[in-house]
């Protein structure tokens, strides 16, 4: 049989063979061919006889080209043991043409195969392990491996027709530049399969995985290896995406996902390992624990035990030890094929009895619902506070990118009615950025025009008014403008309020605020008072975060939270402002109470004759509660503790 890759390797380096071949190397590759009966008595003879070195290596080159496969591997083999320089020449070649002839599949999801030719694909019945059946339909088709893989694979060609390949697959995560392509490498046997970049900037940037089939030990494997992009301190959200779409691309499952560290540079990054960590617990859900291995990258260069490596950690990086019950490899890059091997062969059995274990392979199923929006229709939300507490942030933290103006100081950076849309692909969500109502001097008219353009912008009514307040500035303020947004939308608008407290950051700092449970107990009484009033419906937001599993926890929270209490109420909030034109010019005659020449604040969109309209209806109604409150204009300087 052909051997297409070794030979075609051995025949690219034929030039630096015939240069550096010598004697005592060439007499090691006649001795083995000898011992393994490769070659003849006259065949040995000719290729001694030659005068010069040169000669004999051009003899002994080109009666192993003849003889195929099995001498090839002879004459690797003795070069190994006598000449590394040119074992590696030949392996160089060898690995840079296996690299195009693994199966691979595609950060998108798909399978492909960049064999040529004498492909040998594998078939359903041919793996014991069934497909789940969550797994997509781009991913369904398995790829192909070529017959060239099998023999450099160590598998022969009788061993495909009989033995069956058991699927085992590997996710490879961790922090960039912690050697996971180079790993990867080491666990499919070649080390030209994943590219490997230096640094850590340069590195991974999509999902990659790999199939092989491989023979270690005993065992004839359908290997699948999964690299990933390294992920940041705080996630991006394209490692998010990258991270579920290695989930994806294996067809089985998931037997172990390997969390890299590198012996060199880990243990002096502890914080950005320990905040990697979380991020990934926070988007695969528990059973990442109950699949987690720990393999410590670079163990050319231990000169400890793996005990005492572990004893050595910093106390976070053992709490991460302890989530993986003590599953702690150590492996070196080496490409010795013995190394190799034993390392890839406890690694194998360890994943394997994981599987055994769970009871299952790690599925798309298991990644955490709590970082996947939930399907639905379009969201309306509006936002609504004072200023500073953060409506532009939370908007833009909704959205899931920069949209709306934030602003430190405590005049409005937002001016007018501000809508925007999230649409990633998940959930649609329409947001209603709103200048602070009852602050900056703002007169009636004005706050008028607001709650008009709050009311306008979604005819077919809201499903939640979000009222934003900062964890350290609720004041009697704050309350009144939940009082006058009560009085205007009437006692229904507080069945769809939820409130916001934004400064998660902070308050998971405070070292006497533990959780929000302590928060709420120290809350000031004003703050407590309304959100009984809205049901107690809350959710605290951290705007500061870029960590995308904190931004999509936090959102999700939001938008279950919202689900329920439009469930609850039967619909979405569609009080008299929030309908469609036709149905409210019978109100107009309540504007005939504002007192003639009054109008919509100037530079604001006057909008149609229904505009004008809900902006009387609503003045009237500002006009009212100030009398009936006796509540004058506030003057922002006379403010305190905002």
């Amino acid at each position: 049989m052909a051997f297409p890759d070794m030979s075609k390797a051995l025949n690219s380096k034929r030039s630096v063979l015939k240069e550096n071949l010598r004697k005592s190397t060439i007499d090691s590759v006649l001795d083995q061919l000898v011992g393994e009966e490769l070659i003849d008595t006259a065949e040995y003879q000719k290729i001694r006889s030659q005068s010069t070195d040169h000669d004999q290596a051009t003899e002994l080159l080109d009666y192993i080209m003849t003889r195929g496969p099995i001498a090839v591997k002879s004459f690797h083999g003795a070069l190994r043991k006598t000449n590394s320089f040119l074992a590696e020449e030949i392996d160089s070649a060898f690995e840079e043409s296996l690299a195009n002839n693994v199966a691979e599949v595609d950060g998108a999801g798909h399978s492909s195969n960049q064999a040529k030719s004498n492909t040998w694909p594998l078939s359903e019945a041919t793996s014991s392990r069934s497909t789940p059946s969550n797994t997509s339909a781009s991913t369904s088709q398995l790829p192909q491996t070529s017959q060239s893989q099998l023999e450099a694979s160590g598998v022969s060609e009788d061993a495909t027709r009989t033995a069956t390949p058991q699927p085992v697959s590997f996710l490879v995560v961790g922090c960039a530049g912690n050697g996971k392509s180079e790993l990867s490498n080491a666990i499919i046997g070649h080390k030209g399969v994943f590219r490997v970049k230096r640094k850590a900037r340069d590195g991974t940037t999509t999902a990659k995985g790999k199939c092989l089939l491989r023979r270690v030990d005993n065992g004839f494997w359908e290997m699948t290896v999964i690299d990933t992009p390294g992920i940041s301190k705080e996630m991006t959200e394209s490692q998010f995406h990258e991270v579920v779409n290695g989930v994806e691309l294996s067809r089985y499952g998931l037997d172990a996902i390997i969390l890299t560290w590198s012996y060199m540079k880990s243990f002096d990054n502890e914080e950005r390992e320990y905040s990697v960590f979380k991020s990934l617990h926070r988007l695969l859900g528990n059973g990442f624990l109950s699949r987690l291995v720990i393999v410590i990258t670079g163990a050319d260069d231990v000169t400890m035990s793996k005990s005492e490596i572990l004893e050595g950690l910093p106390e976070c990086m053992k709490e991460i030890v302890q989530h993986s019950q003590g599953r702690v490899l150590l492996m070196s890059n080496t490409y010795d094929r013995e190394t190799l091997l034993n390392q890839t062969s406890k690694l194998i059995d360890m994943s394997l009895k994981l599987t055994e274990k769970n009871g299952s392979t790690y599925t798309c199923k298991d990644l955490s619902p709590r970082c996947q929006i939930p399907s639905g229709e379009e969201l309306r939300l509006a936002l609504l506070g004072k200023t500073g507490a953060g409506k532009s942030s939370t908007t833009n933290s909704i959205l899931g990118q920069p949209a709306s103006a934030v602003s430190c100081s405590l005049s409005s950076e937002t001016k007018h009615c501000l809508r925007f849309t999230r649409d990633k692909g998940d959930r649609k969500i329409s947001v209603v950025d709103t200048p602070g109502i009852l602050d900056t001097e703002c007169k009636d008219e004005e706050t008028a025009t607001l709650l008009t353009e709050v009311a306008t912008m979604f005819p077919n009514g809201l499903h939640a008014l979000l009222l934003v307040v900062n964890h350290a500035r609720f004041t009697k303020e704050d309350a009144l403008a939940v009082d006058l947004l009560k009085h205007v939308f009437g006692e229904r608008f507080l069945q769809y309020s939820v409130m916001v407290v934004t400064g998660m950051d902070v308050i998971d700092e405070d070292e006497k605020v533990r959780s929000k449970q302590d928060y709420l107990k120290t809350a000031p009484r004003e703050f407590l008072d309304v959100l009984k009033e809205c049901g107690t419906r809350c959710v605290f937001f951290n705007n500061k975060t870029k960590d995308e599993t904190l931004r999509r926890i936090q959102l999700w929270e939001l938008v279950t939270l919202v689900e329920k209490t439009v469930e609850l109420n039967e619909g979405p909030y569609s009080d008299a402002f929030f309908r469609k034109e036709q149905e409210v010019q019978d109100a107009s005659t309540l504007g005939e109470s504002v007192a003639d020449g009054e109008s919509p604040a100037e530079e604001t969109p006057k909008g149609t004759e229904h505009w004008h309209v809900i902006w009387k209806k609503i003045l009237h109604l500002i006009k009212s509660w100030r009398k009936s409150r006796k509540v004058n204009p506030i003057n922002m300087d006379q403010v305190q503790n905002v």
